[in-house]
């Protein structure tokens, strides 16, 4: 009985054991391995880049309608998702394509600054130069889908989140749109002969859904690449800049295989542009697929390649927990219960001994 108690206590103390490899690999080492699955930061045999990092619809929980332990989770998976993409890329420029906060719009002044400092926090905005980031609203931080936007939000927005509408890097400029406000920046059309790249930035897809808003940004900026978020899974659109036509769809959840490590490569064009949507990075928005995107521009205007740094399912790490707490409580019960025997039968021994 003495050997049958000692065994029951190994198994205890392997369980525990296996519960703390299981914390350690899903709190850290699952961001190290995905990162192994990730593509190279390369775009063909183009040995000069511009590295372009993606952030979109992140949506850092509030405390209106979220706990704090689902709020204090969420933004540890967002800050090591981060750390580990950044690392790998090693970027010229981060973009935020919007949706940064969940309750932005709805927020009182004091709720946005404790958003606005947790943000800072998960996406360490104090170590990188703020001229490297560019911070596009979405209509969760400004309205404009559910909540009326208003100049309050906007200049709320604006004095945290500063950023400016045009950014170049090196021959690609960048340009900001903003659907919700109907907002187009008045710029002359590029040389043809100066092989810059012209990229529009907006939160909610142009040619996704095809409008007179989409119609009006091509044929006025006449852009060769439109970076886009808004609908949280990745896809992929064509179009023609002189009419504002949207010609292809590809969509990821057409052919999830095909698109597990998508490296698709662009090459420029006067006449035809491209835009990508970003999936959201943040586990917490209805879908299971979750990543960064990366682009990368040929520093010679002639092509750019687009890849995405899918991410480990928070929900399939949460689920695991689960289980191994069952299994832990169950391992504890099924010990004290082989325990308590030996314990009698020990103290029965030594009386039996004494008299």
């Amino acid at each position: 009985m003495s050997l049958f108690c000692s065994h029951r206590r190994n198994i205890f103390r392997l369980t525990v054991l296996i519960i703390g490899g299981i914390l350690l690999f899903n709190e850290y080492l699952v961001y190290f391995f995905f990162s192994l699955t990730w593509p190279k930061v390369a775009c063909g045999n183009i040995d000069k880049l511009h590295s372009v990092m993606l952030v979109a619809d992140p949506q850092i929980l509030g405390e209106k309608s979220e706990p704090f332990i689902a709020r204090w989770d969420n933004d540890r998976y967002l800050r090591r998702s981060f750390a580990t993409a950044l690392r790998h890329v090693e970027p010229e420029l981060i973009i935020f394509l919007g949706d940064l906060m969940d309750e932005g719009s709805i927020a009182t002044d004091e709720e946005y600054q404790r958003y606005f400092q947790r943000f800072k926090d998960i996406f360490q905005l104090d170590y990188f130069p703020a001229n490297k980031t560019v911070f596009a609203p979405g209509d969760n931080d400004i309205g404009g889908e559910d909540e009326l936007v208003t100049d309050k939000k906007v200049n709320r927005f604006k004095q945290h989140f500063s950023s400016p509408t045009i950014y170049n890097l090196g021959r690609v400029q960048f340009v900001q749109v903003d659907k919700m406000q109907r907002v187009v920046p008045l710029l002359s059309p590029l040389s043809p002969n100066d092989n810059q790249t012209r990229v529009v930035i907006s939160h909610m897809p142009l040619l996704g859904l095809p409008s007179a808003f989409a119609a009006e940004v091509l044929q006025k900026l006449r852009p060769q690449v439109i970076l886009s978020a808004h609908d949280h899974k990745l896809a992929r659109f064509s179009g023609d800049i002189e009419t504002g036509e949207r010609l292809t769809v590809d969509t990821s959840s057409d052919n999830w295989l095909a698109n597990w490590q998508p490296s698709w490569r662009f090459q420029r064009s006067d006449h035809q542009t491209y835009e990508v949507v970003v999936p959201t990075c943040s586990y917490r928005m209805g879908v299971s697929d979750m990543g960064f995107g990366v682009a990368l521009f040929d520093r010679r205007g002639e092509a750019w390649c687009y890849h995405v740094l899918w991410l480990p399912s928070r929900f399939h790490a949460l689920i695991l927990y689960l289980c191994v707490i069952t299994v832990m409580l169950a391992a504890v019960v099924v010990t004290q219960c082989c325990l308590r025997p030996c314990r009698s039968r020990h103290k029965s021994a030594l009386s039996y001994r004494f008299l």
